[in-house]
């Protein structure tokens, strides 16, 4: 599975003052910054220019300022992104659709405690799978769970209750995006195993793929010769081998011992394969002091921040002396701001280390990074 901690939360603390005049409402982690840099401490912003902006609908002086992090460091992550794809090419094109068919001619009749499909990715750096929908296609009503496995867990990673309709395709909206790493740092391909209990309830016997000929996918499954190759009508093929599966022992020796075979037990997926930003950035624990572009990063990001902060002060309900007086020396800071932060956010695109990343490429490159960011 996909982590969920992010390196950049505390990139930039809010404040570290100790004035006693800003205690109401301050978080007990506004002066966490791993990066000693401080938002109110950019030139021309200070917690009074910040507070005379207080109102119901901007919140107080440490919603403004946790706010303005907030959005700064998303901002970041999806201009960095742009650019790094306007500079490099692709590895591979980005592929979004149904996986598996439709049609059917009919029903299967599982003898196993389980049925479904298996996936092996392609062990792409920082790939991942995101499942949207499940189709279901099976001869009856039912309701039942279906269970998400991988090759790292005896437990499963995930449980759904799902329902059938009678001999048509139906799809099970996941209640949020399910992503799966293609990478779990070992040299061995992540598995995924997407099952329910057999019942009553029979599957159809949908495919992978028409299994015609010419430009067109045909079923291979082979864990020991893994081929990973591309298809006019079915790319996702370039990501992943699927394969449908049965088997009694739900342990993660059992599973890997399971049955495979090319119909796909009555499952489709709708899915797409994208790059995680957040491992374009950083994956462990960043140092600022021997790391360049973790430095230049945290001076993006609070730049970023103060012009966010600026346009929130300029557009508070409330009438003060900055906005009212001082609205031309605001708006000269917030362009400052965003040069710096753009100037920042260039060198950074032009020099980060995306050799290690299996998503983007160029002839070459400066290996300039040695620690944090995408090691």
């Amino acid at each position: 599975m996909s982590h969920t901690s992010n390196c950049l939360d505390h990139i930039i603390g809010l404040s570290r003052t100790t004035c006693s005049c800003f205690d109401d409402g301050k978080p007990y982690d506004e002066i966490t910054s791993t990066s000693g840099r401080y938002l109110d401490e950019t030139e021309g912003i200070n917690l009074n220019i910040t507070n005379a902006a207080d109102d119901c609908e901007q919140g107080n002086v440490w919603d403004m300022l946790a706010r303005a992090r907030e959005n700064a460091i998303l901002y970041f992550k999806s201009d960095l992104m742009a650019r790094l794809v306007s500079l490099y090419k692709q590895r591979r094109k980005p592929y979004s659709g149904i996986i598996g068919q439709s049609d059917f001619k009919n029903t299967l009749t599982p003898n196993t405690t389980y049925a479904g499909v298996q996936i092996q990715m392609a062990n792409i750096i920082g790939g991942v799978m995101n499942i949207r929908r499940i189709g279901l296609i099976f001869d009856s009503v039912a309701t039942f769970p279906i269970y998400i496995y991988d090759n790292l867990t005896e437990t499963y990673i995930r449980s759904y209750s799902v329902t059938t309709v009678a001999n048509s395709l139906t799809w099970f909206e996941l209640p949020a995006t399910l992503t799966l790493d293609m990478n779990n740092t070992g040299s061995e391909s992540p598995r995924y195993w997407i099952i329910y209990p057999t019942g009553v309830y029979k599957p159809k016997d949908n495919r992978a793929s028409c299994g015609c000929g010419g430009t067109h996918y045909r079923y291979y499954w082979n864990t020991e010769s893994p081929r990973f190759t591309t298809y006019e009508k079915y790319r996702w093929s370039e990501f992943i081998m699927l394969t449908g599966t049965t088997g009694n022992d739900e342990s993660l020796a059992g599973r890997l011992a399971w049955s495979t075979n090319q119909y796909l037990q009555g499952i489709i997926l709708d899915a797409s394969f994208t790059c995680k930003v957040q491992d374009l950035i950083c994956v462990d624990e960043i140092d600022f002091t021997t790391n360049e572009i973790a430095a230049t990063m945290a001076g993006a990001i609070q730049y970023r921040a103060a012009s966010i902060l600026i346009d929130n002060i300029l557009a508070a309900t409330n009438i003060n002396r900055y906005t009212m007086t001082d609205r031309e020396r605001l708006m000269g800071k917030k362009n400052y701001y965003m040069k710096e932060y753009l100037d920042r956010l260039e060198w950074i695109a032009q020099n980060i280390n995306i050799n290690a990343n299996d998503c983007l490429a160029c002839d070459d490159f400066n290996d300039i990074l040695k620690v944090a960011i995408l090691s």
